[in-house]
């Protein structure tokens, strides 16, 4: 009797079941993840603040390849509906002939409708309200404003021509995974990941999109594939990897992200690779969210390191931090170009 008792659990343990219960449905679970993964955005995004020190790889058929170091900061209130997105390209001693590197940022904060944004170099730059009536994407081209919103969650897991677009693609983990796409598939893979298959079709162009969730990360998403099933458009793709890290309030965030992706007909390709810099919740002071501030980047500096903004003062020019590339920063060495 008891041999047949021993035999019986094993059998339940190898077939997937534990006292005669069925292992939930592979797509049930990348489904019920990805909705986890919009109820931690909204959690995180009630109240942080966050800076990444990010570098973005291009080459391009007939030009030398070209390489953009970048600072960029996001920011939220929920409570006092404040938002605010900051992007610097950096220009380097070797490229501008001056001793230290040039910060160029591009900044844009709102308040309910109210709208600001700006172009700050270290000689200064006032913000410009933007007028009642006219569209915020006219707004800030009028102005040559080129403000990246970046979204440090939906982003991960879209194409990543997307990453530096100009208006939030908030809510865009729902609007391709749990509206417009089909889940073909969803199997259990090695180290107990879940890998599906999805297909979306966007505007006039349809992907295929392959993705990898990890139980190790409560099967956050780690690995995203798109491809463009048009035979003319084979070049356009997008990969993505992400790795995620605990913060002391026990959620998980995203900690570096390395993203791939080419042009439609195959003479561009484009890699970029993200280090995140969290504060969550009280981790963050009420003044980073000064609508009123005359230099709303200036109150991130003792959050972050001391990190210093190109600025100038009453001695003149003062040059900020130096762009360097955290030791994480590149990851893995295999990311494919294709």
């Amino acid at each position: 009797m008891l041999r047949t008792i021993v035999v019986v659990f094993l059998f339940a343990n190898v077939s997937g079941l534990v006292f005669g219960q069925a292992e939930s449905d592979p797509k049930d679970d990348a489904i019920g993840s990805l909705s986890e993964l919009t109820i931690l955005r909204d959690d995180v995004q009630k109240r942080f603040a966050l800076f990444i020190i990010g570098e973005t790889h291009e080459v391009k058929e007939g030009k030398p390849p070209r390489t953009t170091r970048q600072f960029m900061i996001r920011a939220a209130n929920s409570s006092a509906n404040f938002n605010y997105s900051a992007y610097a390209f950096i220009a380097g001693a070797d490229s501008t002939g001056l001793a230290y590197d040039k910060q160029s940022w591009f900044e844009q904060a709102s308040v309910g409708t109210k709208i600001k944004a700006r172009r700050a170099s270290g000689r200064g730059g006032e913000y410009l309200i933007k007028p009642k009536g006219i569209e915020l994407l006219e707004f800030l081209d009028s102005e040559n404003i080129f403000v990246t919103n970046f979204d440090p969650f939906d982003d991960l897991v879209i194409h990543p021509m997307f990453l530096r677009n100009p208006t939030d693609n908030r809510a865009w983990i729902e609007k391709v995974y749990l509206k417009e796409s089909k889940l073909l598939s969803a199997s259990r893979g090695v180290q107990d990941t879940i890998q599906s298959k999805w297909k979306w079709d966007f505007a006039v162009l349809h992907y295929e999109i392959d993705m990898v969730q990890a139980k190790a990360f409560s099967y956050l998403p780690t690995e995203v594939k798109f491809k463009n099933s048009m035979p003319w458009l084979v070049g356009d793709f997008g990969h993505t990897r992400i790795e995620w890290r605990k913060n002391s309030k026990g959620q998980y965030l995203p900690y570096r992200l390395e993203a791939s992706t080419g042009d439609a007909n195959g003479t561009r390709l484009e890699q970029c690779y993200y280090r995140y810099f969290w504060k969550v919740g009280d981790e963050i002071g009420d003044e980073v969210f000064d609508f009123d501030s005359t230099d709303l980047r200036l109150p991130f500096s003792k959050y972050f390191n001391d990190f210093q903004f190109d600025t100038t003062g009453p001695n003149g020019f003062n040059a900020g931090t130096l762009w360097e590339a955290p030791e994480d920063l590149y990851g893995k060495s295999d990311m494919p170009s294709r």
